[in-house]
């Protein structure tokens, strides 16, 4: 078996870290690597997209893997929340767990992470000006923005636009 990340020891448990997405459970990457033999699927690309189904934040660090998640995105007609960030903002870094916490309660929603010092064309694109910045995206439009920390805010924004009546 081939990985493409390292091992790590977090919290007691032995951890994968791979490469585009960050910490992922060693068992869980086994599980995908597996399915993915099984159905003879060669290409870490799809382990990343399984890895995306299953409601994390899923980090972007190449204009060609924003394009791939956007386009996933507009096909599955799913909300898009994208939370533009960067490694020195603060309130970025106290926000990040809550939204790890609302990605795997909320596996319809596609979470996506840019930061603003390795995209900038993509941050400059959606007038990000503040950190953090969380853009809601249906279909590739701009449905809704939250700047700043506010975690209530964020939670009832993703409630508001997750819901199926908002996609009618």
């Amino acid at each position: 078996m081939t990985f493409y990340g390292k091992f790590t020891i977090r919290s007691g448990l032995w951890v994968y870290i791979y490469p585009l997405t960050g910490y992922l459970n060693i068992h869980r990457y086994i599980k995908f690597v597996e399915i993915c033999k099984l159905k003879k699927y060669r290409t870490k690309q799809v382990i990343r997209e399984k890895m995306a189904e299953e409601g994390q934040v899923t980090s972007c660090h190449t204009v060609d893997a924003w394009k791939l998640h956007m386009q996933n995105g507009n096909e599955s007609k799913k909300l898009v929340v994208v939370d533009f960030t960067a490694s020195w903002c603060g309130p970025c870094r106290t926000i990040a767990p809550i939204l790890g916490e609302i990605a795997k309660k909320m596996p319809e929603v596609t979470f996506l992470k840019v930061d603003v010092d390795e995209l900038t064309t993509v941050a400059e694109e959606y007038e990000v000006q503040a950190m953090p910045t969380f853009v809601f995206l249906k279909e590739g439009k701009v449905v809704d923005t939250v700047v700043g920390a506010k975690k209530d805010e964020l939670q009832l924004t993703i409630a508001k636009h997750a819901t199926p009546t908002a996609a009618a």
